[in-house]
């Protein structure tokens, strides 16, 4: 009985451990998607602002043209 038990719990043992080797995959690969997510977040971020500054300079060459 002792022995069955014990072939149980490590039978447990070896899931879970598989169960955890999974989860770490995923959050690696999450993690991985959230660095590309913000790169892409500062390119967008660094598009805008060159816009912006574009658009401001365009209003103050209108400005000085009146």
């Amino acid at each position: 009985a002792n022995e069955e038990k014990a072939i149980m719990a490590n039978s447990k043992v070896e899931a879970l451990e598989a169960e955890a080797l999974g989860l770490q995959k995923d959050l690696i690969v999450a993690m991985d998607a959230n660095n590309i997510s913000k790169e892409q977040l500062k390119v967008l971020s660094e598009k805008l602002d060159s816009e912006r500054q574009l658009v401001k300079q365009k209003d103050e060459l209108l400005v000085s043209a009146r």
